[in-house]
């Protein structure tokens, strides 16, 4: 559907996408039939944190939401709260972090839907596979998680600190499986998510691990996404599903429970 070519930028090892939108390519191109898959993607979109203030006149967890925003002080970045105004972003809240904990933070990304509706006007016929790392909102908002998910990637370290070294750092957020779900099904998908490693198992990972010609980084990456307690649990896969049969896939909890 689009055409890119990768063209090396200088002797060092650093690669540079050229053209990754030509003009000959213009806008998606309509399929009678289209698979898409989405690795990392979602979690790079833009979010939005918001915040819920204690507040002592009302029982634990039921403060007002208060969202971020960026003062500068000098010139210096720093935080600032204000009361959430938008009817849809309280709604967004109500639905998905109504368990959370006083002075807790949450994400909400932005450009979901409107990614959805670009995929839903590409095929009536797809299947859609979004792999990322998230979880579904009753344990994506969990108490444990009071300081929320947003990370800054910056030379292979990681921390959550935004305002410094700004513009130089890859800013991302755990992704909401529930809401991506829902604004699927809202958009006539069927949608399902699995941990990764549960979706490897049944997409045949086992016949790698039993072949005793596959070695060395490429077995122990396998390994990796396979642990239940690590990457293979981190990460989630997503299916969605429109005009085509959904896959019967199990949770890892549903194979180990054989539900």
């Amino acid at each position: 559907i689009l055409n890119y070519e990768l063209e090396k930028q200088s002797a060092s090892p650093q690669f540079k996408i050229q053209n990754f939108y030509p003009p000959e390519a213009g806008k998606f191109k309509i399929s009678s039939q289209a698979v898409v898959l989405a690795n990392e993607f979602l979690d790079a979109f833009p979010a939005d944190v918001f915040q819920k203030k204690a507040c002592p006149e009302r029982s634990r967890g039921g403060g007002a939401w208060e969202m971020l925003f960026v003062a500068l002080e000098g010139e210096t970045l720093s935080e600032a709260w204000r009361p959430v105004q938008s009817e849809d972003d309280l709604a967004h809240l109500a639905r998905y972090a109504s368990h959370a904990e006083d002075e807790q933070r949450v994400e909400r990304a932005r450009g979901v839907e409107a990614w959805l509706d670009a995929l839903a006007a590409l095929s009536p016929r797809m299947l859609a596979l979004v792999f990322d790392y998230g979880d579904t909102a009753p344990l994506l908002y969990a108490p444990v998680r009071k300081f929320g998910t947003l990370k800054c990637h910056y030379r292979h370290t990681v921390d959550a600190r935004p305002f410094e070294r700004v513009g130089e750092k890859d800013i991302t957020a755990s992704v909401n499986f529930s809401h991506l779900e829902d604004a699927a099904r809202a958009r006539g998908f069927e949608a399902r998510t699995v941990e990764l490693c549960a979706f490897l198992l049944q997409a045949g990972a086992e016949r790698f691990m039993q072949d005793e010609s596959f070695r060395g980084e490429e077995r122990q990456g396998l390994l990796r996404m396979l642990d239940p307690t690590g990457m293979g649990g981190l990460f989630k896969v997503c299916i969605l599903a429109r005009g085509v049969p959904m896959p019967p896939l199990k949770s890892f909890r549903e194979m180990v429970m054989g539900a």
